[in-house]
């Protein structure tokens, strides 16, 4: 099991820190995947503390080093429902060649309230070289997005968590247009229960998604500020069988 807990921190008023909270309680056995100790910042956008997708290789070498290989059966988990960030690293696991890559469903709060026990014992973390992935696979280059706007057989999702770049990005993207054909938000494909978050019944999803005009025959990409919305939108539909959704994780940021 890998715990990808990460929170944006210009949205972290409570001053959270991931690493810390899962040293102090976590599943027996599971490492953490820090995935912005692996993320390289933005070229046009350093001073964005956003997430990016880590290299293949770089994430293959380095969950070699805990004795997992590509064909080890892999659990996603965070801390937040499990329909944050953990969604966000399983397309970049499944990107570089892990066979076998779940969710766990309702992440961490869902294990604790089945009953399941967390510790503090020899938490493992999982960080090192910084890299971004070369896109093609589930993450896309802001180059492939562009041309997925101009072609005729793929369908754009604007899955933003909110309909506005205030508050997200620093001022100066206030104005930055972001298009797309479509708008899907998590918001939409998520519930809310006990726990936290899950991802919203089949039907649910289904119905969420007609009435954003997605069809199953057409290519679907999801788009937002850094990647984690897109994610998500695009694991929920997966999830509701509109087969493989790539994501593309920085256009708005311009590469």
């Amino acid at each position: 099991m890998l715990d990808a807990s990460w929170v944006y921190p210009p949205l972290d008023a409570a001053g959270i820190d991931v690493r810390r909270r899962y040293a102090e309680a976590h599943p027996p056995g599971a490492l953490f995947l820090d995935l912005a100790k692996l993320s390289l910042p933005h070229r046009s956008a350093p001073d964005v503390p956003a997430l990016r997708p880590p290299d293949g290789p770089v994430l293959r070498r380095l969950l070699a080093t805990a004795g997992i290989g590509l064909a080890s059966p892999l659990v996603v988990t965070d801390m937040d429902g499990g329909t944050t960030t953990a969604p966000f690293a399983r397309l970049a696991l499944l990107d570089a060649g892990f066979a076998t890559v779940q969710l766990l469903a309702g992440g961490t709060p869902a294990w604790v309230a089945s009953g399941l026990p967390l510790t503090d014992a020899t938490p493992r973390l999982l960080d090192g070289e910084r890299s971004v992935t070369s896109g093609g696979g589930r993450f896309v280059t802001p180059a492939a997005t562009r041309q997925a706007l101009a072609d005729a057989v793929t369908t754009v999702i604007d899955a933003r968590m909110v309909p506005s770049n205030t508050g997200i990005l620093p001022e100066r993207f206030a104005d930055v247009a972001f298009e797309a054909d479509a708008v899907l938000r998590p918001s939409a494909v998520l519930v809310d229960d006990a726990t936290g978050q899950r991802f919203a019944a089949t039907e649910a999803v289904r119905s969420a998604a007609e009435a954003a005009g997605l069809t199953t025959g057409r290519r679907l990409l999801a788009r937002c500020h850094f990647g984690v919305g897109a994610a998500v939108v695009a694991t929920a539909l997966e999830i509701a069988g509109y087969g493989p959704v790539q994501a593309d994780t920085d256009l708005l940021l311009g590469g």
